[in-house]
Order: structure tokens, then sequence, then C-alpha cells
């Protein structure tokens, strides 16, 4: 049994093309920075949203749900 390898060479340009998308918002310059979502922003509870703990207007809420394949939001967003 013969095992092959490609193996491709990236150079210091190319990998930072990779690490940096086609689309940017303005304003919005250099590499992405990765991490976790406690890193951002304070996480609230485990437990299922319940409508009558939040209030109606404000920030939404994205679930799970709101998240399609894509990566795209969609759906109804919780409020």
């Amino acid at each position: 049994m013969k095992v092959r390898q490609n193996i491709t060479i990236i150079n210091d340009k190319e990998k930072q093309d990779m690490n940096e998308p086609k689309i940017r918002f303005q304003g919005f310059e250099g590499e992405w920075k990765s991490g976790k979502v406690e890193e951002v922003t304070a996480l609230q509870g485990v437990y299922a949203f319940q409508s009558s703990s939040f209030c109606k207007d404000g920030v939404p809420i994205v679930r799970i749900a709101n998240i399609l394949h894509s990566g795209e939001m969609g759906g109804k967003p919780y409020k």
C-alpha cells in the first residue's frame, strides 16, 4: 500500500489573505481575532428563554435557531 501526501506550502502573504475576509465592514482592517464568546460578553444562564423575562424593546436576543446553515441571520428574532 502506497501512501501519498499532498503538501501545500503557503507563504506569509497567502496566509494573511486567508485570514482576512474578502468583504469587510467599513472601518475594519487587519486580521480577524479568534476567541471564546465568554471573552467578549457575559453569558446569561443556561435555561430556555421565557418571554416574560425580557422586555420588548432594546437589543434582540440571538438564539441558535436564528442562525441559518449559511451562517447568516434568519427567522424571527426573539425580543
